[in-house]
């Protein structure tokens, strides 16, 4: 008896989340639906009828809202700016991730006034707001004076890197913000690749010739490497960041993520530490400074001191994109 009703629960565990995974990807096609039929909307869910039913119960995916308004009436310009940065983020997400059912993007019109009751109840006095709301794990209605969510701060420029950025962190995904003119990118990169072999079919002997500046370029490539510029090409992220105040932020928080400015600061990190091991192993053999003992020993001393600070400073930006990081000395920032 015991294993017929076993067997009974599982059959029914099964349904359900049979039924759970039918009802994310209905909802994933309603949004492909959507975007045929309103295409500047790209792919977000309109509401109507302050209808929120679809984020009852448990959910096991994430919710991007726009509150907005089209009302002329409303006078709100950001709100038409924020339209089509919000469309081009959903096509970019279901162009890369449409398959997962993992987000979802949904649009409040407060010129519908069907909806005011949803605004009423958020007690909201301005638009518009973009919140990201978490997945449920208890089977419950709605309840939007309980909403948990987190709302992405309108930058001044930028706009749909950050948004990307934003919905990246949230979900673990990167989004790649891509240029739409890919014939444009096709002959700019071949007319650069061809003009580089032309380049060095003509001078590659005369290069070859010059051994220290190969080291140094090849120096350069790896430390170009070791500091990330593969991944902050493909990302097309800012050098630089600034903060909601303005301030410049040259290490972005988190592992997922990371500045071009980053590609720079770890490169000069590797290449002083490179720079200071070679001298410190100079000075151990006794290559330099003749028979001054003192002052190769104090130079030692030196040396290993930068040592330690060099490498704190880079386990610093690691402990500032990973505070869980074991190995770190010295937190210098």
């Amino acid at each position: 008896m015991l294993l017929v009703q076993l067997v009974v629960l599982y059959v029914l565990t099964t349904i359900l989340q049979l039924c759970k995974a039918l009802s994310t990807a209905e909802l994933t096609q309603l949004a492909r639906d959507s975007q045929a039929v309103t295409p500047e909307l790209g792919y977000q869910i309109a509401i109507t009828q302050s209808d929120l039913s679809i984020l009852d119960g448990v959910r096991d995916y994430y919710t991007l809202i726009t509150l907005t308004s089209t009302n002329p009436k409303h006078n709100c310009e950001l709100c038409k700016q924020l339209q089509p940065i919000v469309a081009r983020v959903s096509e970019l997400w279901h162009r890369d991730y449409s398959s997962t059912n993992f987000l979802h993007f949904l649009t409040i019109d407060m010129s519908d006034m069907t909806n005011q009751d949803v605004f009423r109840q958020l007690r909201l006095t301005s638009i518009p707001h973009v919140w990201m709301i978490p997945p449920a794990h208890l089977d419950l209605p709605l309840d939007l004076s309980q909403l948990k969510y987190e709302e992405w701060r309108i930058p001044k420029s930028d706009q749909i890197m950050s948004l990307a950025q934003f919905v990246g962190e949230h979900t673990q995904r990167t989004i790649v913000v891509s240029d739409d003119d890919a014939l444009a990118k096709f002959v700019k990169t071949f007319v650069l690749v061809l003009g580089s072999i032309i380049l060095i079919r003509k001078r590659g002997p005369q290069f070859t010739t010059k051994k220290t500046i190969l080291c140094f370029a090849s120096i350069a490539f790896i430390l170009l490497c070791l500091g990330g510029y593969q991944f902050t090409l493909q990302n097309r992220v800012p050098f630089i960041a600034k903060n909601d105040e303005g301030a410049i932020i040259l290490i972005s928080g988190g592992t997922h993520y990371q500045f071009a400015s980053e590609i720079v600061l770890v490169a000069l990190n590797y290449g002083a530490l490179s720079l200071v091991f070679i001298t410190l192993m100079n000075l151990g053999k006794g290559m330099w400074l003749g028979n001054n003992e003192k002052l190769r020993i104090w130079l030692i001393v030196v040396a290993c001191l930068l040592v330690y600070l060099l490498v704190s400073c880079l386990t610093s930006m690691i402990l500032r994109k990973d505070g869980g990081y074991p190995y770190g000395f010295n937190r210098l920032f």
